[in-house]
């Protein structure tokens, strides 16, 4: 990927300078990033070649290039935007207008990584070994975790992709408890048309928006009792359309919920006395 001073800029305005001093120094971080990404995003499998695809890819590069090139550099600010210091006369920019340039790069990031892999679900990537790694859950990003009110625990009431990792272990276990009341065939049966951006029936589309609803209520500390009325919600829906849900109907958890009690009756050729 080719990616020239005036594309880089494009992206990243900010970082707009009247000479190639700046981008001279970050061009480094950008092959860099795009190496990585491109393992991270892709391993092995050829690139898609969707022309929507590669230019979120080329932002997604040139945003974490910049934002790791914040905690490299010292910067200045100029007329145009931020730059870097190359002497000693210039004094770096203040610590809060850095910050505040770094966090706002930060969220760029989060939400461009969001999006690209949402635009990928729907390419033949979406059957790679990469797909299963990032899309391996109902709530499989910071951007569908803030949609559905999962708020950070971080100093930041944000939510992005670094807030997101570190509730993960909480999403997981919501992830189960759900899989295990909804049926882990459905909800794996869900997570592949999430996957693979497969049309989804509306029994399927009131499913998983429920599901996720209701994962947001169990990693929320104030969503118990929300989460208590959205279980007994969502059972009484499987039940009235488990015709149209042949994943759950045709699962274990359904026939456990339908298996009637034995009843220990003197008609009964195992009648034992009690």
């Amino acid at each position: 990927m080719n990616i020239d001073q005036k594309t880089f800029e494009g992206h990243v305005p900010s970082f707009k300078n009247a000479n190639a001093e700046v981008f001279d120094k970050i061009s480094v971080l950008l092959e860099q990033v795009e190496v990585e990404l491109t393992l991270s995003l892709f391993g092995t499998s050829p690139l898609p070649s969707d022309a929507a695809i590669g230019k979120r890819f080329q932002r997604l590069v040139c945003l974490s290039a910049a934002y790791r090139a914040i905690s490299q550099f010292d910067l200045v600010l100029t007329g145009t935007g931020f730059g870097i210091v190359s002497n000693q006369n210039v004094a770096p920019a203040s610590r809060d207008r850095v910050a505040a340039l770094s966090r706002q790069l930060y969220r760029e990031k989060s939400d461009e990584w969001d999006l690209l892999l949402e635009l990928l679900t729907a390419t033949d990537w979406s059957h790679t070994p990469e797909a299963v790694l990032w899309v391996s859950r109902l709530l499989w990003n910071a951007t569908l975790a803030r949609r559905y009110g999962i708020r950070s625990q971080s100093v930041f009431s944000e939510l992005y992709r670094d807030e997101y990792q570190a509730l993960l272990p909480q999403i997981e276990e919501a992830e189960q408890k759900v899989s295990e009341y909804i049926s882990p065939e459905l909800y794996d049966a869900l997570l592949v048309r999430v996957r693979t951006h497969a049309a989804l029936s509306a029994e399927e589309a009131f499913v998983l928006a429920q599901s996720r609803t209701l994962i947001a209520s169990l990693v929320s500390s104030s969503g118990e009792y929300r989460a208590k009325h959205l279980f007994k919600s969502l059972l009484r829906f499987l039940e009235a359309h488990s015709d149209a849900l042949s994943p759950y109907k045709e699962s274990s958890t359904y026939q456990s919920r339908h298996t009637l009690r034995y009843e220990n009756k003197q008609e009964h050729p195992t009648f034992f006395f009690g």
